[in-house]
């Protein structure tokens, strides 16, 4: 898959398309996504998804918000999908005065979009103007076709803000089953406190960006993949987010670390993915270190049931 991004984009041939925010790329998003990669291979044309960087509720007066997924996650995920090509538009202020009619030109005559799917409740452009009516007069005009997918289920259901607040109160296999995948973080590995060494269970840092969103504080069941060169290996894993607080008497910085069951070995600088299973526990304060080793112990017994959910 191609990833573009800018504000003067252009693809190579005849496209079929669809855009949005999609923050999350959930199973209703997924059904956009399915309609144009359908569309596309009958057609024998490129499938391609226009999405906006930043995520524009940021531009829109909540610098804070911290987007489920960063540019280069949902790339990966609509890459196994099988999308050709994803599109970032720089979303600013000037970007939101866009007229209507200029979005359309976008889309229909530097994208060459033949044929268009987005949701019936679609508004876009310039004081949210343009509406799925408009969509479909502008198509007709550049000889293209506009398809209008149905919302799936309760629209407060099966919603990124849903999904958000499942993963806010801990809920990560609801949220999966909404997303169609576990939530996910990537990262690379870096130098940490090693203080997982000390307790005999080595733990790698992960740097998450700054702008990604985070679950709660807490021990979570994860599963941990990465791949070097053509290799992908897949490990369970124990992941904690948090201060360290047994640790850090007067607070710290918040670092996500995971204990990766059955490997060995450096990785520092590797790419890692961590995908949140379940939650196991807050994250709290213990007496001493060798209460928290005896704890680690414990939180470990959960491999079991993660390698049942993944058939590993």
């Amino acid at each position: 898959m191609v990833r573009l991004s800018g504000k003067n984009m252009m693809l190579p041939s005849d496209s079929v398309l669809t855009f949005g925010k999609f923050e999350s790329l959930h199973l209703g998003h997924q059904v956009l996504m399915n309609e144009i990669l359908r569309r596309a291979r009958e057609k024998d044309w490129i499938s391609a998804v226009v999405s906006f960087f930043p995520n524009p509720r940021i531009v829109l007066g909540d610098p804070g918000y911290k987007p489920l997924f960063t540019s280069g996650e949902r790339a990966y995920t609509l890459r196994r999908l099988g999308i050709d090509y994803m599109l970032e538009l720089e979303f600013d202020r000037g970007f939101m005065e866009t007229p209507p009619e200029k979005f359309c030109e976008m889309l229909f005559n530097d994208l060459r979009g033949r044929i268009l799917a987005v949701g019936e409740g679609i508004r876009f452009g310039n004081g949210r103007a343009g509406s799925a009516a408009f969509l479909k007069d502008a198509a007709e005009r550049y000889g293209a076709k506009v398809i209008l997918i149905p919302h799936m289920g309760e629209p407060d259901k099966v919603s990124t803000s849903f999904i958000r607040a499942l993963l806010a109160e801990h809920k990560m296999e609801d949220a999966a089953k909404l997303l169609g995948f576990p939530f996910f973080i990537t990262g690379k590995v870096a130098h940490g406190e090693k203080i997982g060494r000390t307790l005999g269970f080595p733990t790698v840092n992960i740097e998450t960006p700054p702008e990604k969103f985070l679950p709660p504080d807490g021990v979570y069941a994860t599963l941990t993949r990465m791949q070097r060169g053509e290799k992908k290996s897949a490990f369970r894993s124990v992941t904690s987010i948090g201060i360290k607080p047994t640790f850090n008497q007067n607070g710290g910085h918040r670092t996500v670390e995971s204990f990766l069951i059955d490997f060995t070995g450096e990785i520092y600088g590797e790419e890692l993915m961590t995908e949140f299973i379940s939650y196991i526990r807050p994250e709290r304060k213990f007496e001493n270190a060798d209460a928290l080793r005896e704890q680690i112990g414990k939180d470990m017994s959960t491999r079991e049931t993660i390698g049942e959910v993944f058939r590993l």
